[in-house]
């Protein structure tokens, strides 16, 4: 048969455990359950909380414990009012202020403002907190404390995160012709006919197509797509050719507009 509880014994209950084990009871001695006494689930049944039975039975809850060991500091450098614990004894409200009151009276030579700007630009160490990343779209190096960061804040404003909005823009840059229909510019075709194209895998010695002016670099100076995506702007190279250039560009763009121009006037003399 089911057991009734009333309120008056769960409190009795609470004072024969503060008797027992000379503490006040908390969530953690009745899970689980401890033989002999009622669930934590039954204290909540009639009181709300055990903290609401304990408190009822005449005993300090956990919160008014706490507040009875708090202890009340200032800060160091500013005096702001600081509430801490007998476990942890804080002097600063705050990690600025600490810096602040323990750089007082710090001479810095010349000689240690360049150790601290050269270590800004060396490669990051394998346990450091702050990452030294090239940026995907600009190419840029930049800082930050994420290792999943590829784009720096700039290149966040003006692409977003999201890579398929990214790959919409980059899109009007792509290259969409047959190179074969451009014996004219590509007098690679034959090795290109023995290599095949570069595919993960299955063809990694593979060749492939690459831009002389970077896509990036054309999203962030807003470069015409037109002479981006133009067979001039194709260079032939191998796959690992290909990452060793990275985002770097080969030629400047007004040298590829000129050149692009020069090609059309020539192609619509002979048509």
């Amino acid at each position: 048969m089911k057991q009734e509880y009333t309120k008056e014994y769960l409190i009795a209950e609470l004072h024969r455990f503060h008797k027992e084990f000379n503490k006040i009871p908390a969530n953690p001695d009745f899970k689980p359950k401890k033989e002999g006494y009622a669930g934590v689930k039954i204290y909540i049944k009639h009181f709300g909380s055990l903290s609401n039975a304990v408190k009822e039975a005449g005993f300090k809850t956990y919160d008014e414990r706490c507040l009875d060991t708090r202890k009340i500091n200032y800060c160091k450098n500013c005096g702001k009012e600081i509430h801490t614990t007998h476990t942890a004894d804080k002097q600063f409200c705050n990690n600025s202020c600490s810096a602040i009151y323990n750089n007082k009276g710090r001479i810095r030579t010349e000689e240690s403002k360049n150790k601290t700007r050269s270590s800004l630009t060396i490669e990051r160490f394998p346990y450091s907190k702050v990452y030294f990343f090239k940026c995907m779209c600009c190419g840029e190096l930049f800082t930050t404390r994420q290792s999943c960061h590829r784009k720096c804040d700039n290149c966040k404003k003006q692409f977003g995160n999201n890579q398929t909005s990214i790959n919409l823009k980059k899109s009007p840059y792509f290259f969409r012709f047959n190179v074969f229909d451009y014996p004219d510019i590509f007098n690679n075709l034959d090795l290109i006919k023995k290599k095949g194209w570069y595919i993960p895998k299955k063809n990694p010695n593979g060749l492939a197509k690459d831009h002389r002016i970077s896509i990036n670099a054309a999203l962030v100076n807003n470069y015409d797509p037109y002479y981006i995506s133009h067979p001039l702007n194709c260079e032939i190279m191998t796959q690992k050719d290909n990452i060793i250039k990275s985002n770097k560009s080969s030629i400047s763009y007004d040298d590829l507009v000129s050149l692009v121009n020069e090609y059309d006037l020539n192609k619509n003399k002979k048509g």
